[in-house]
């Protein structure tokens, strides 16, 4: 990797190879099980499929379902649209995260350039892709995740040197991360707003250089107004009712934070390679850099160890922020005049901590990939078209040591084979595809944890033809007695059932 303090050696050359090369690896993660282990992944998978039906006039739904366009997930969605017109929405998913990987490595190349930082600390841009929003499956996030970097590298730019054209294009690119997640769009102005009150120290000056921050302030505003009287009818009591959860263990913050994954998955060793990565940056040589990124580090550590972790119906908010967590703190430190021999021998270790970090990640994906075997031949045999119920009586997958990996895994049937499967995110109002305001979910949002609450024998749950199960036998046999005219095994795979409901002739 070229250094920016002097003449390329071949040690640059040498860390510019391996930084490349790893960045390849990562994205080669997204590829190595059919199935990426993502908890919400097959959901908006599905939400992509039901929008290019309804665009197609193709939709066997269009009775149940609308299109929602006041959605803080469009741009998203929208790029996923042709790819999966062309490929099928599992290649589109993959081909809209691998974007969204290398897009993120640039963002971060840049924002780190414009701020004079450390070129060897890169490496730490390399991994937090893959933790805690990855494994919970934030599409969304991750696909806005290079948009807000940008937006940070504008704000930046124009902090220092504030004009017209500059504004603008701040304002433009705003409204851009306004369409593809909310929570960044805050996130990314906020911390845009406190750059331009650090760089600009007379009043009249700050004044004038907020007039952007101001003007995206009220496009929220207006936006939320607008999109929440769109979608009054159903589930708006998702925002007005819910409160705000401080709830969260210390264990349960710090643990996504440092590892950027769930505390409940992975190994002990991911915990010391996470640690050691950041740790070692230490003796690198480098000095931290006062203002801005100084600052933007400890809102980053506000929102990581304050922030409610569930806000206005929305969860994990501080939790999956732990993305930007490795970004920040090598944003922080400048590089050193001159590397002494103990700073060269630290990047090398650098580097093989982050290529560690990778490396667990790809053997549990490659673990889950075998495990997932036993679904593909369920899916195989679910004829096209049904409604369905997701049952995880079991939610755990063993191999990634994720106790929720498989909530919605049942969701590419609907993704692949045009059912309708619930529960549905058309439940939530941010999404693309909603329920009809007339109409409303059959199951809550509950059932994905409480699957032993479902009663097939409910007239109101009589609409599902197919049960997805996973779980044990017993569950699947106590599933299967409930609907009036009796069910059908149509197939069963390790802890996995399709149970198909009969008609009463």
């Amino acid at each position: 990797m070229q250094s920016d303090i002097a003449t390329p050696t071949l040690f640059d050359r040498i860390l510019k190879t391996a930084f490349w090369a790893l960045v390849a690896f990562g994205a080669s993660l997204i590829w190595l099980a059919h199935r990426p282990p993502m908890v919400d992944l097959p959901q908006h998978a599905g939400q992509i499929t039901l929008w290019l039906d309804l665009l197609k006039g193709a939709s066997p739904w269009e009775s149940l379902i609308r299109v929602n366009m006041l959605t803080p997930y469009l741009i998203g969605y929208t790029a996923a649209l042709p790819f999966t017109a062309l490929f099928g929405p599992l290649i589109a998913v993959k081909i809209i995260l691998t974007i969204s990987y290398i897009g993120w490595i640039f963002a971060c190349r840049a924002l780190r350039k414009e701020t004079g930082s450390d070129p060897r600390l890169e490496f730490l841009f390399l991994y937090s892709f893959f933790g805690f929003a990855w494994q919970w499956g934030f599409m969304t996030f991750l696909v806005s995740a290079p948009i807000s970097i940008l937006f940070l590298l504008f704000a930046w730019r124009y902090a220092k040197e504030p004009n017209m054209a500059k504004g603008a294009g701040l304002i433009g690119l705003g409204i851009i991360l306004l369409f593809s997640h909310a929570l960044l769009f805050v996130f990314a102005v906020g911390i845009g707003g406190l750059i331009v009150l650090i760089e600009q120290r007379r009043i009249l000056n700050l004044i004038a250089a907020s007039a952007p921050y101001v003007i995206l302030a009220a496009v929220l505003v207006v936006f939320r107004f607008f999109a929440h009287d769109f979608n009054d009818a159903v589930n708006l009591d998702q925002v007005a009712s819910t409160t705000s959860s401080f709830g969260i263990s210390p264990q349960d913050r710090w643990g996504p934070a440092i590892l950027f994954t769930a505390t409940s998955a992975l190994s002990n060793l991911s915990y010391l390679l996470a640690i050691g990565a950041l740790l070692i940056s230490v003796l690198m040589g480098g000095r931290i850099q006062k203002g801005a990124p100084l600052v933007m580090f400890a809102v980053l550590i506000g929102i990581l160890g304050f922030t409610p972790d569930l806000l206005f119906g929305t969860g994990f908010v501080s939790s999956r922020f732990a993305l930007f967590l490795p970004i920040f703190w090598a944003l922080m430190w400048k590089p050193p005049q001159k590397p002494s021999s103990i700073a060269v021998a630290s990047t090398c270790l650098l580097i093989l901590l982050c290529a560690g970090i990778l490396a667990v990640r790809a053997n549990f994906i490659l673990a889950f990939a075998k495990e997932t075997a036993s679904f593909e031949k369920i899916l195989a045999v679910a004829e096209p078209g049904e409604r369905a119920i997701n049952l995880t009586f079991n939610r755990k997958s063993d191999a990634m040591n994720d106790n929720n990996a498989y909530l919605h895994m049942s969701l590419w049937y609907q993704a692949e084979k045009n059912g309708f499967v619930d529960f549905n995110f058309a439940y939530f109002f941010p999404q693309v595809i909603r329920f009809r305001k007339d109409i409303g979910p059959v199951v809550s949002d509950s059932l994905g944890f409480h699957a032993e609450a479902f009663n097939w024998g409910d007239p109101s749950t009589q609409v599902y033809r197919y049960a997805f199960i996973r779980g044990s036998r017993e569950n699947a046999a106590g599933v299967a007695k409930a609907p009036p005219c009796g069910t059908e095994v149509i197939a069963q795979e390790a802890e996995w059932t399709l149970l198909k409901r009969r008609d009463c002739n």
